[in-house]
């Protein structure tokens, strides 16, 4: 199960992802509706910065930013 601390890295990775690709919230909204996610930017905005946010939904934005797969180097 994922933790708190888990979930800010997580965000931290997608917003780090999302400044290296060049994608804002109104793109990663667009992305999201390909995807048959209906989320506007705002609504993206307040999901990804919920405290209880759905891991799935930040998967599915990972994703829609072009960063399907991320590469964790230690």
């Amino acid at each position: 199960m994922a933790t708190a601390e888990d979930i800010q890295r997580l965000k931290g990775l997608l917003e780090t992802e999302m400044a290296r690709r060049g994608v804002g919230l109104a793109q990663l909204s667009r992305g999201l509706a390909h995807m048959g996610i209906e989320a506007d930017a705002a609504e993206v905005g307040r999901r990804l910065s919920s405290d209880d946010l759905d891991k799935t939904f930040l998967l599915q934005c990972f994703e829609a930013a072009g960063a399907p797969t991320v590469h964790l180097d230690y």
